[in-house]
């Protein structure tokens, strides 16, 4: 494939609900999570939704026109020297429950101070990024958008469409995705972006 993304790291939830959330514990469980929404679980309601904070996935972005490649989300020299530092974002989920077996989620994801490493590289190698500089080093705000987070998990037949979008001084980075559930190959498109300003 030309366009290259890879994900450079897996999702941790820490789990800790937002100060005006939190009821005596600073963290929470997985189990107290679910049972936290934003509404009365009643009989009936089918939204819900939730408050927390987790870390971000580092993400890697190619662009082919501008032949540049940012680093989202994190230090990538660290990642390939075994290193684990990643930046935390503010998460909402509203999930929809239809009565089928697997509810929509429906996900927002936001930082203020994301990090971002641009460098004139095609693809990725840890000894060349070693000895390679960055032509950018910076912090962004973030927004992260999906509109149906377990997509492949429920029955897929609605357009999926999800990716971010990071703005900070002297940089603008984008992803975004979108297809089809039934038609997945010939629906798909994708859009990478990475400009200097």
């Amino acid at each position: 494939m030309k366009r290259i993304l890879l994900v450079f790291c897996i999702v941790f939830l820490i789990f800790s609900c937002e100060k005006d959330d939190l009821t005596g514990s600073d963290t929470l469980d997985s189990q107290d999570l679910l049972l936290k929404s934003g509404k009365p679980n009643q009989p009936g309601d089918n939204l819900k939704v939730f408050r927390y904070q987790g870390e971000t996935v580092g993400y890697v972005i190619y662009d082919e026109k501008s032949n540049l490649m940012a680093f989202v989300g994190g230090d990538v020299r660290e990642f390939c020297s075994g290193g684990w530092d990643v930046d935390i974002l503010n998460l909402q989920e509203i999930v929809l429950e239809d009565g089928g077996d697997f509810p929509r989620v429906i996900q927002l994801k936001k930082g203020d101070e994301v990090r971002v490493q641009v460098y004139n590289l095609s693809y990725w190698d840890c000894d060349i990024l070693a000895s390679t500089e960055p032509v950018f080093v910076g912090k962004g705000h973030y927004v992260f958008t999906d509109n149906d987070a377990f997509a492949w998990d429920g029955e897929g037949n609605n357009t999926n469409v999800y990716g971010f979008r990071l703005n900070g001084d002297g940089v603008t980075v984008i992803w975004h995705v979108m297809w089809d559930g039934e038609d997945f190959w010939s629906s798909l498109k994708h859009n990478e972006i990475v400009k200097l300003k």
